[in-house]
């Protein structure tokens, strides 16, 4: 199996990385987690088209950049929350992804139409009336 995107659509969108290896792992674990989150939903695609097929690349290489992290930044990739202090030397970081996991974000469900939710009513007597 082929990931959905490949370490040249990846730096195409977020730059070069040091470890092409990682990425590639990383791009695999995520085409995993698309597969595994399709199979949930029922869709069965074997021969996507065009279209779908972007949005799979898509989908795969934001997966992956949440996971890689951002390099050369003052701040890490993912800080959603910094404080600094000069009395006492304090400093404070707060991650939203500190372990780099592979998950699909509720913009990327919607956009491979993993998103809409489904309703189902089941009547106690077993008739509708």
């Amino acid at each position: 199996m082929e990931p959905f995107a490949t370490v040249g659509q990846y730096e195409a969108r977020y730059g070069d990385v040091d470890d092409q290896d990682i990425l590639q792992e990383i791009l695999m674990e995520a085409t995993r987690e698309i597969f595994a989150a399709r199979d949930r939903a029922g869709i069965d695609y074997q021969e996507p088209n065009e279209t779908y097929s972007d949005r799979l690349m898509q989908a795969c290489r934001s997966m992956a950049f949440r996971a890689m992290g951002q390099a050369d930044a003052e701040l890490p990739y993912g800080v959603t929350q910094f404080s600094e202090g000069a009395g006492d030397f304090s400093s404070s970081l707060s991650f939203r992804n500190p372990y780099g996991e592979v998950y699909i974000s509720k913009a990327e469900r919607h956009l491979l139409g993993l998103g809409a939710a489904k309703a189902k009513f089941v009547y106690p007597g077993g008739s509708n009336a």
